[in-house]
């Protein structure tokens, strides 16, 4: 569009790879679905888990960025004093 020089104010996702919105029914046809204790366990369960994987390999990402420097000012260190070698 902006190669156009046209300015896009929306967009509306009507399709997402094989999936489509379709007909959209209307708000008084909608009904609410109750979920039930097992399904409301097991997705405590399932989210607790991938909490805890995002948090094991934000730490993961921490420590070797962490290294990187640490070997980078080691390097540092190393070029401007000689002796320490």
């Amino acid at each position: 569009m902006r190669k156009l020089s046209l300015r896009v104010n929306r967009l509306i996702r009507v399709k997402y790879g094989p999936y489509s919105i379709g007909l959209v029914p209307e708000v008084a046809d909608l009904k609410e679905v109750p979920i039930s204790t097992e399904i409301r366990q097991i997705m405590g369960l399932y989210y607790k888990d991938r909490t805890q994987q995002a948090n094991h390999q934000i730490k993961v990402s921490q420590d070797e960025k962490s290294l990187k420097e640490t070997n980078k000012a080691f390097k540092k260190a190393r070029k401007t004093s000689p002796s320490l070698v």
